[in-house]
């Protein structure tokens, strides 16, 4: 069996009328899905889908569940493709990787450290706010 190569964010959908997010990664020719469905009735009934925010925190959702898919092969590259990120963001997910994994590489024999993550640089100054 060859080595994985690549771990890759494919994308991401928010999807109101049903009330679920999507989230699909790849490992080279190996395609990934997540699906998380929020329910009808409490806090997130009446929330207004089209807000910035909304998409905001389903793209940190989208980058974060990823963790889980990334380990199917622990490749040494993370392809972020078209979503790009800002630099304390870059930073966060690296961290989030090498410190969250770290357990799961001692126990499988793996060196993280050269773990390498490709994609978009992200210019963004101001946070993206609510509007309640």
């Amino acid at each position: 069996m060859t080595a994985a190569r690549v771990f890759r964010y494919v994308g991401f959908e928010i999807d109101p009328a049903a009330g679920e997010l999507t989230c699909d990664y790849a490992v080279d020719d190996r395609s990934f899905r997540e699906e998380i469905r929020f329910p009808e009735s409490g806090p997130t009934a009446d929330r207004d889908w089209s807000q910035p925010a909304v998409a905001e925190a389903a793209r940190l959702v989208f980058l974060l569940a990823g963790i889980s898919y990334y380990k199917t092969a622990a490749p040494p590259v993370i392809d972020l493709g078209d979503h790009a990120l800002t630099s304390a963001e870059r930073e966060f997910l690296c961290s989030y990787y090498l410190e969250g994994l770290g357990e799961f590489a001692y126990r499988n024999g793996l060196d993280l450290t050269g773990l390498t993550i490709t994609g978009g640089e992200l210019d963004r100054r101001d946070p993206v706010g609510y509007l309640a």
